[in-house]
């Protein structure tokens, strides 16, 4: 058994005994990583706040092989990114984006760039002057890119998931996905609900399950249009 030090984002959290909890990070070392959380439902533990859901935290845990889910033993907090999580739209938006990455990262396989593009999209979506939507699919895109997935316009899975669309509604997503591609920011053509229900649809073909904070995300957007 050893210690092991790294950065963690916080991906969701399961309660598994009254005091206890397993908490799942995306790590740059590990790429997705459970750990066990002893006493954190308690009343009045320091860890509670500290576990939140998107919270970009540095931990401690002890690393055995003969087991999948570790041990936490530490955790300091880096951001909290607290202005995403006083609005909707951003929260689902940020649950779209943290979904995608845990489908995307394997358990105890490195994931540097995988990590630092969820990183980048968090921020980006922290940030004051943010469009959520336009943070939101640059973020997912690198995340698809980091996982070596990103959409190709010029595949033939393309063609399949849009032959339904209309004329118009092709082109404006063709656009959105080309100027994702160059860092740009995403064109006024494209409908938000149009350009993540694309997503949802390719991630869920990549990973071969359902993004299920979609459906949320999906009904904002919708009200929004």
């Amino acid at each position: 058994m050893a210690y092991e030090h790294t950065e963690g984002i916080v991906l969701r959290k399961v309660d598994f005994s009254e005091t206890s909890r397993i908490v799942t990070f995306l790590t740059p070392e590990r790429g997705r990583l459970a750990c066990m959380v002893k006493g954190v439902r308690r009343k009045g533990s320091a860890m509670a706040s500290l576990l939140d859901t998107y919270n970009h935290l540095e931990i401690t845990y002890t690393w055995r092989d003969s087991r999948q889910v570790q041990l936490l033993t530490e955790a300091t907090m880096l951001d909290a990114f607290s202005r995403l999580k006083h609005d909707m739209v951003r929260i689902a938006c940020a649950a779209f984006l943290l979904e995608t990455a845990g489908l995307a990262a394997q358990e105890n396989d490195p994931a540097p760039v995988l990590f630092h593009a969820l990183c980048t999209g968090l921020r980006r979506l922290d940030a004051v002057a943010c469009d959520p939507c336009d943070a939101a699919a640059h973020a997912v895109y690198a995340t698809l890119d980091a996982a070596g997935f990103a959409p190709d316009s010029s595949e033939t899975l393309f063609a399949e998931q849009t032959h339904r669309l209309s004329r118009t509604d092709r082109d404006a997503l063709l656009h959105a996905l080309e100027s994702l591609a160059q860092g740009d920011a995403t064109p006024n053509t494209v409908r938000p609900a149009l350009l993540f229900r694309y997503f949802n649809e390719y991630a869920t073909y990549q990973f071969e399950r359902a993004v299920k904070s979609y459906a949320f995300l999906a009904s904002l957007l919708e009200e929004d249009g």
